[in-house]
């Protein structure tokens, strides 16, 4: 008489161990998610190492310490500009804390930052032609800068007559007619600054306002 089990799901059943080599080796989000909805055994894995399995997920795509301004950059999309709570919001929940979340770090997020990240590489490509010749040091802080730079395009995108790169100098951080930018300024290092306005100035010297040069399509 034939036999009416179920076919055994031999990969459910691997060490935690295996399993967590599995998924950190997904190469997308839309992967990992496949991957969590295939089992009940899948999606509590995913739940249980969820930082583990997206962190790593997003370090492939771009450098760990840029993780946290990449996801800034991607949902300060979402943020009214004119909406001065909104603004707010966003700088309370993520420029206030050094950490994301689950919530923050999620796969809807990491599955937008390939977009983000590679039209951020055009457009390095496009305004630094000598890109190539910059050391590891200096080409990571002009990528943190492109990041920093798109973040405050999109959350303050109706200063946008003034807000070219040239005027993002340190009277423009501090002009006492505008708070909301110089508080998300407010943020950043004197050296950390002065590298992004020294990219900003590169970005005005080459014709270009930051929110045309950076957008990216989400």
């Amino acid at each position: 008489m034939a036999s009416t089990s179920m076919p055994r799901d031999h990969l459910s059943s691997r060490p935690p161990e295996l399993k967590l080599e599995i998924f950190r080796h997904l190469p997308t989000a839309s992967s990992v998610h496949n991957l969590s909805v295939a089992s009940k055994v899948f999606r509590r894995f995913l739940d249980e190492h969820h930082d583990s399995i997206v962190r790593s997920l997003a370090n492939k795509i771009v450098k760990p310490e840029c993780v946290k301004l990449a996801v800034m950059a991607i949902e300060s999309r979402a943020v009214n500009p004119d909406d001065g709570k909104s603004v707010q919001q966003f700088i309370d929940t993520y420029m206030n804390h050094d950490k994301l979340t689950k919530q923050q770090l999620c796969l809807r997020v990491v599955d937008r930052m390939p977009a983000l990240h590679h039209a951020i590489l055009s457009a390095i490509d496009l305004g630094f032609p000598t890109a190539v010749d910059l050391s590891p040091r200096d080409q990571k802080l002009v990528l943190q800068s492109h990041y920093v730079l798109e973040t405050f395009s999109n959350l303050y995108n109706s200063f946008k007559s003034l807000a070219t790169t040239k005027e993002i100098g340190f009277r423009f951080v501090y002009h006492p007619n505008y708070p909301w930018p110089a508080q998300f300024w407010a943020h950043f290092s004197q050296s950390e600054l002065e590298v992004v306005c020294k990219v900003g100035q590169l970005l005005y010297e080459h014709g270009t306002r930051i929110k045309d040069y950076l957008l990216f399509v989400a």
